[in-house]
């Protein structure tokens, strides 16, 4: 497993990862057979003297994983051993990791930029109101008007979620019909995000909007259609609305 680029931040992230969970801190201590200083200062668990089992260091190593995978709770905690520690008077180990916090959050800042970029380019694109965070793709098929099937993709924060991801299982007999089903059925679980792309032209995008619309939901609507340029079809925008 592969973490960054993080450039000049990743020895920051990787010492405020150690600061928090008890792993061996370096190849050094791999080859040693005795615990070193850093099990004297409860900073590793010294399974190089087998001092604990890989069976419970497993989930140290696993916890320390979704720390780097997500930076968010890294900050989260980091914020309150500092704080816990200010409280105790103990300020100069408070402040240590107030560094750790400050580098973690400038290394989000960094890696957000790209997201914040993509946001505005796609609502100049799409002439939004504001840069959409998540956005939710629908598209529906069949086989010889049977087994119709929808499906829907999901884009948030500059990522594909594919636990996100859905897929329905429609009994309308055209795709508009198939269309409303999806959306209306996506509609009962809440949650919704701030732009539907359809595949479909105008009629499929105003009924988006009367759907949400229908729930008191605000969400931006776009539909893509094919459309005839020298007698070859193409994909192209058909319709973009705002349900208000």
């Amino acid at each position: 497993m592969f973490f960054g680029p993080f450039s000049l931040a990743s020895l920051e992230l990787l010492e405020s990862v150690q600061s928090l969970i008890p792993l061996v801190q370096s190849k050094n201590c791999l080859k040693g057979k005795k615990p070193c200083i850093f099990h004297q200062m409860g900073r590793c668990l010294a399974p190089c003297s087998g001092k604990v089992s890989p069976q419970e260091y497993a989930p140290l190593v696993q916890e320390a994983l979704d720390l780097l995978e997500h930076k968010d709770k890294l900050c989260a905690r980091l914020k309150e051993r500092m704080r816990v520690l200010a409280t105790k008077e103990r300020f100069e180990e408070a402040a240590i990791f107030r560094d750790y916090w400050q580098a973690v959050q400038t290394l989000l800042k960094r890696t957000e930029q790209p997201e914040v970029q993509m946001g505005r380019f796609l609502q100049e694109l799409l002439g939004l109101s504001k840069p959409p965070k998540r956005i939710e793709v629908f598209d529906v098929s069949h086989h010889a008007q049977s087994a119709c099937v929808g499906g829907m993709v999901v884009y948030s924060r500059g990522k594909w979620v594919k636990s996100a991801y859905r897929r329905y299982s429609l009994r309308g007999i055209d795709e508009y019909a198939q269309m409303q089903e999806m959306l209306e059925r996506r509609t009962k679980h809440g949650g919704l995000p701030d732009l539907w792309l359809l595949d479909g032209g105008r009629a499929q995008a105003l009924l988006a909007t009367k759907i949400l619309k229908s729930v008191g939901a605000r969400v931006a609507v776009v539909a893509l259609a094919k459309e005839k340029a020298n007698k070859r079809a193409k994909r192209g925008w058909g319709c973009g609305g705002y349900n208000l």
